[in-house]
């Protein structure tokens, strides 16, 4: 682990995907006076809480196989309050930012948005401000406005997919298209089966055709 000086702000990154959590190691340690500390597991961070080292910002994802990270969000709440947590992650549904609220989060960054994107909302925790993406706050706004009908909620990037299925895209053109990682064109893809109750492409697109 890097030696910290009085003026580096150290930055954890949560990610159980190698190659996310080293690609946002290398783009985060390029700002200005940023050392980052990566780990790959919910347990691995707990341990680090439990033996006391703390870090001035979490980039946390919230998808880990068979571990709960909201347990650990309370915990950094508790032990550290002046520590800043930033969620990057590919969930954008209105029962995960609820639940989010939950906890003191000062960021919320989704993975189908740009590295700059993400660049922006570190510097703006690292000043003490908060920074909530453009998706979070449709997502929110949407949340809001939809009546309790039983239609399913689709978010923007969902509704993309969905859009490019309809016109014979496989996941990996969808993935081109959008500018995302054929991983997270994928995850859209499985949302929308859950969502839909879908069996395959064309059932998603003969399911949302409402919208389309």
């Amino acid at each position: 682990m890097a030696v910290l000086s009085k003026t580096d702000f150290d930055i954890l990154i949560l990610d159980d995907h190698p190659a996310v959590r080293e690609g946002l190691r290398v783009i985060l340690s390029r700002l200005e006076g940023v050392v980052c500390t990566v780990c790959e597991s919910v347990e691995e961070l707990t341990n680090m809480l439990c033996h006391h080292v703390c870090h001035d910002l979490y980039v946390l994802d919230l998808e880990f196989p068979q571990s709960d990270i909201f347990p650990v969000l309370g915990k950094i709440n508790e032990q550290y309050p002046e520590a800043r947590i930033l969620i990057y992650t590919m969930h954008e549904e209105p029962w995960v930012l609820s639940r989010i609220d939950a906890y003191r989060v000062h960021g919320y960054v989704s993975k189908s948005d740009s590295m700059e994107t993400l660049c922006e909302a570190v510097n703006k925790l690292r000043n003490g401000g908060e920074s909530f993406c453009q998706t979070c706050q449709n997502a929110r706004k949407q949340m809001e406005e939809s009546p309790s009908n039983g239609i399913p909620f689709l978010t923007d990037r969902e509704k993309q997919v969905m859009y490019y299925l309809s016109k014979g895209y496989t996941t990996q053109e969808i993935a081109d298209k959008l500018h995302i990682s054929y991983y997270t064109a994928k995850t859209h893809r499985n949302h929308l089966v859950k969502k839909l109750h879908a069996k395959n492409a064309i059932d998603i697109v003969m399911k949302g055709k409402k919208y389309l």
